[in-house]
C-alpha cells in the first residue's frame, strides 16, 4: 500500500482500490484492508447480486466504516439478468462461467423465474431490478446525504408550506404542478387569492338614435 500511495502521489493515477477474485475467500482479507488501509483506499469491487449477496455483503459494513466506496461486478449473475442465457446454453471456450457448479443455469433460471413478477410490477427489465438490487444494498452515499441533510436542522419555510398544504388538502409544489394536479382532480389544487372573485361587468348595447 506505501507503493500505491505512491503512484497516486506521483500523478500516475488518482484513485486506489481492490478488486478481488471470485473464489479466493476474500471476506477477511478485504476487512482487513478497509481497517488498516482505508484512508488511503477509495473503492472496492467486489461480486455483489440478488443471486449472489454472500460473501460480499459481509464486507459492506466494513467499507462503510472507514469511507471505503463500493463498486459492483457481475451483477447479471453471470449473463441470466440479461434473460437471455437459458438451459443448454453453451459458453465459448475459455468463458469464466463454465468453471460454475454444473446446473447453476437451470438453478438460476428457475430462481429468476420467481422474481420475475416483481420486475413487471414496475415495468423493469430483469437486469434492471438486479441493479436497482444492488444499488439499494450499497447505500452509503444516499445514507450518509441524509445524515447530512438532517445535521441542517429543519427548513422552516418549506415545513410551514407543507403544512398549509396538507391541511388545506392542496398540492405542494410550483404553480405547474398545482394545475396539472387540478386538472386531474377536478378541483383547484392551490388556495385561490382572499377575497370575493371580481365581478363582471356586461356590457349592454343601448340603440342609437335621436332622443
Amino acid at each position: 500500500w506505501d507503493a500505491f500511495t505512491a503512484l497516486k502521489t506521483d500523478g500516475l493515477t488518482d484513485r486506489l482500490g481492490i478488486a478481488p477474485g471470485p473464489a479466493n475467500g476474500f471476506t477477511l482479507d478485504m476487512i482487513e484492508c478497509f481497517e488498516r488501509f482505508g484512508d488511503r483506499m477509495d473503492w472496492a469491487m467486489i461480486i455483489l447480486n440478488p443471486f449472489e449477496p454472500w460473501p460480499g455483503q459481509h464486507v459492506l459494513g466494513a467499507a462503510e466504516k472507514n469511507g471505503v466506496d463500493i463498486m459492483a461486478r457481475v451483477v447479471d449473475y453471470g449473463g441470466l439478468f440479461h434473460d437471455d442465457v437459458k438451459p443448454g446454453h453453451k459458453f465459448r471456450d475459455g468463458d469464466h462461467r463454465t468453471h460454475r457448479p454444473a446446473g447453476w443455469i437451470e438453478h438460476g433460471v428457475e430462481k429468476l423465474e420467481k422474481v420475475r413478477y416483481i420486475a413487471e410490477k414496475h415495468g423493469l427489465s430483469m437486469l434492471q431490478l438486479a441493479c436497482l438490487w444492488t444499488l439499494g444494498n450499497t447505500p452509503f452515499e444516499r445514507e450518509s446525504a441524509w445524515r447530512e441533510r438532517l445535521a441542517q436542522g429543519p427548513d422552516t419555510v418549506r415545513d410551514d408550506a407543507l403544512a398549509r398544504a396538507v391541511h388545506g388538502t392542496w398540492a405542494a409544489g410550483s404553480p405547474a404542478f398545482a394545475a396539472a394536479i387540478a386538472a386531474l382532480a377536478g378541483r383547484p389544487a392551490a388556495p385561490r387569492r382572499p377575497g370575493r372573485p371580481a365581478k363582471r361587468v356586461r356590457q349592454i348595447d343601448t340603440p342609437s338614435g335621436p332622443t
